[in-house]
């Protein structure tokens, strides 16, 4: 690819130092985007895309619940909007106090009441300029969800093409790579 430029995502205990050490010996300018927790990392991610682009829509997707976070990952990427990633019953403190201050107009959740409780629904509800009480993606299972996302954001595409891929949780890396 002879990439010039590579981002790690994840602190040091998910990619070593010794991998942007072995980029960096080969002349790529290497930068690193983690936090000390999975949800200070989908915040520092949101924060970078809020310096390219305006925030006005989050997905927010349970920290745990990597098939729900994959559901919406197209969409986010496609919108060039975050993936704040959760806790079941609360937003972190850091990423509620970001989303407030960036006035948003909407935002989704993608999951069941099992991995995102309606608190948080109500929560960011109070926050957003559009009523997102009803923006809740989820079904009886992961895949339903995923197919949720698809019909919500996806109903006047052509699409010329889909990728599928195993969606069990411990197989989900072709998911990602996808």
């Amino acid at each position: 690819l002879k990439a010039k430029k590579v981002i790690l995502i994840g602190g040091t205990g998910v990619i070593s130092d010794s991998v942007k050490k072995g980029l960096t010996s080969k002349g790529i300018s290497v930068t690193r985007i983690g936090g000390k927790s999975r949800y200070d990392t989908s915040l520092l991610i949101a924060k970078q895309l809020d310096k390219l682009v305006d925030v006005h829509t989050a997905y927010l997707a349970y920290g745990f619940g990597e098939p729900d976070a994959l559901s919406i990952a197209a969409q986010s990427g496609q919108s060039k909007q975050p993936i704040i990633l959760t806790a079941k019953k609360s937003v972190h403190a850091n990423s509620y106090k970001w989303l407030k201050a960036e006035r948003l107009k909407t935002a989704y959740f993608i999951g069941g009441t099992t991995v995102i409780a309606p608190e948080i629904i109500k929560e960011l509800n109070k926050i957003t300029s559009e009523n997102v009480l009803n923006n809740r993606l989820s079904g009886k299972t992961r895949q339903i969800t995923n197919a949720k996302v698809v019909e919500k954001f996806y109903k006047n595409s052509d699409m010329q093409s889909i990728m599928v891929a195993h969606s069990q949780t411990a197989k989900l890396v072709d998911a990602l790579s996808a």
